[in-house]
């Protein structure tokens, strides 16, 4: 029991910690899933969410939570200019840029709760993509935008 207790409990917790955090950063429930060409490098990109944990979670973790969608742009910039790199980020593409405030355990049961399953549909302009099936979710927007 000694060894599943030193060697078992960590992993679990750090697995489950691990699926929390790739859930949260790409999945909500106003982020569409693309498919075929619908998708590509740049909107597959921007479909992450940056989302701040607790301040020593963020601390911890090199703030990989609040410089995500940096992550997925160009996952070469070092963890000491990822910060910078987001706010440039952010000003270049403010109709791109996905960023949630909302605290981790609100935004893991909203998205737990409501992104159960999905439906194809056509956006307003025009791309097809799968968007989760929930009519009640049609006040739920993240910086309102239109995929």
């Amino acid at each position: 029991w000694k060894v599943a207790a030193v060697y078992g409990g960590p992993w679990a917790i750090v697995n489950a910690w691990l699926g929390v955090v790739t859930l949260l950063h790409h999945t909500d429930t106003d982020v569409p899933h693309l498919e075929g060409d619908e998708w590509n490098f740049i909107r597959g990109a921007f479909l992450t969410i940056d989302r701040p944990y607790y301040k020593i979670v963020d601390w911890i973790q090199h703030h990989i939570g609040s410089t995500h969608v940096l992550h997925h742009i160009n996952p070469r910039v070092p963890h000491y200019h990822a910060q910078e790199a987001t706010e440039a980020i952010k000003k270049a593409f403010p109709d791109l840029y996905l960023h949630d405030p909302t605290p981790v355990h609100a935004a893991l049961w909203r998205v737990v709760t409501n992104c159960i399953s999905v439906k194809k549909v056509t956006s307003p302009v025009g791309s097809r993509q799968w968007v989760y099936d929930d009519p009640a979710l049609e006040s739920v927007k993240l910086n309102n935008r239109v995929f």
